[in-house]
């Protein structure tokens, strides 16, 4: 799970417990560091985030996680 943050603090309230959520191209957006389209699927909208990640967390979360960014920088 990546943490995001809306880019428009009022996309927050156009959401519902139940709504599902699609992002298409989300490690390319998030490796390029911009914002990251997400799409509601259930209502039909697009939306965009931003990431706070560090320089280290966005590699681990691009390796799939702390095991497999060990594995790969440990070789």
């Amino acid at each position: 799970m990546v943490p995001l943050t809306f880019s428009t603090p009022a996309d927050y309230d156009k959401f519902a417990q139940d709504d599902e959520v699609e992002f298409t191209n989300f490690a390319k957006e998030l490796k390029a560091g911009g914002e990251i389209t997400g799409r509601n699927k259930t209502k039909n909208f697009e939306f965009k985030c931003k990431s706070g990640l560090s320089g280290r967390e966005l590699e681990v979360v691009l390796a799939g996680g702390t095991l497999n960014f060990t594995r790969q920088t440990a070789k």
